[in-house]
């Protein structure tokens, strides 16, 4: 299934490997947000591949302090999450157009 879904892809992903800090977004500004790590595994000009040390949910906005982009912190939305074990997920995000 996974060739079927690089084959799917409309921009080609690079192998990055690096260490990435990121909160979630949270629809409310009175909650705190909690600043989360993960290591990103590839990337392209639509997204990234992360690996995440806790559950994340589909539709789920990040924001990411990333060195890679001239954002300084882009967001991306949840695309998809495998769950590797209790503790790793693989997880597929798209960028998110900066707002106006």
């Amino acid at each position: 299934m996974a060739a079927g879904r690089e084959e799917n892809r409309k921009h080609h992903r690079s192998l990055c490997i690096n260490s990435i800090k990121y909160c979630i977004q949270l629809h409310s500004s009175t909650e705190n947000e909690h600043s989360f790590e993960g290591i990103t595994i590839n990337v392209s000009p639509a997204g990234i591949g992360l690996i995440a040390f806790q559950p994340l949910t589909e539709g789920q906005i990040l924001k990411m302090d990333m060195h890679m982009t001239k954002s300084s912190r882009p967001r991306a939305t949840v695309q998809w999450v495998n769950r590797i074990n209790d503790e790793l997920y693989k997880v597929g995000l798209m960028f998110l157009k900066p707002s106006p």
